[in-house]
């Protein structure tokens, strides 16, 4: 058993060290545990200008911003390590689904690269219509799917923080701001605002009441 342990750990190691390295494009420092939580959570740290803080990683280990994140309060930790840690203990048929729809943009992408390919040749413009539709829609089913996944995790780290230390972690993770205009467009697309969670939960709240009432 010893010697499956250390076979497992070092696989789940090796493999986020690789996926770092990547991904990021840097190395992966020693693992290391933080203690903004009620229970201790290993994290692999990483130094990055990237607008990622944290990522959960296929096998679930979780990839941790050093260099971004090493000046936040303990209430922003917090509300990133929710974050990722709803990510992680997500069901794995859904993040299986979110995984797949990877492939699907890359299809869409594909696609209306071919569509402005075929219309640069002459093609009928019904024709590269269909195919450009056809990978929008490819592309589009992705971001949905995206957006669900992060709308459910931040609305499962509203649940934990509630909403005055959730709005109090957004309002310093909001003064960092986003470098980038592709990365700006990026975020709007995926990533739900501060008050449309708190719609999001008002709105669960009240149909709670109705069946409680």
């Amino acid at each position: 058993m010893g010697y499956l342990h250390r076979l497992k750990r070092w696989l789940i190691v090796t493999f986020t060290n690789w996926f770092v390295r990547l991904t990021k494009r840097t190395k992966a420092e020693e693992p290391k545990t933080l203690n903004v939580l009620n229970e201790p959570i290993e994290v692999f740290p990483f130094s990055t200008n990237s607008h990622i803080l944290a990522q959960v990683t296929p096998i679930g280990t979780i990839l941790w911003n050093q260099s971004r994140t090493e000046d936040f309060s303990e209430t922003t930790k917090e509300c990133i390590l929710r974050h990722e840690l709803s990510h992680k203990k997500r069901n794995p048929i859904l993040r299986g689904l979110v995984y797949g729809t990877t492939m699907w943009c890359a299809g869409g992408l594909i696609t209306v690269g071919l569509s402005i390919g075929l219309l640069l040749e002459g093609a009928p413009l019904p024709a590269v219509g269909v195919v450009f539709a056809l990978g929008v829609l490819l592309i589009s089913v992705f971001i949905a799917a995206v957006r669900v996944d992060e709308t459910i995790a931040e609305y499962d780290a509203f649940r934990y923080l509630g909403e005055g230390k959730f709005i109090e972690a957004h309002q310093e993770l909001s003064d960092v701001g986003e470098t980038g205009f592709l990365t700006r467009i990026w975020v709007r697309l995926v990533y739900p605002t501060t008050d449309e969670i708190i719609t999001i939960h008002r709105g669960i709240q009240r149909i709670q009441s109705k069946f409680t009432a």
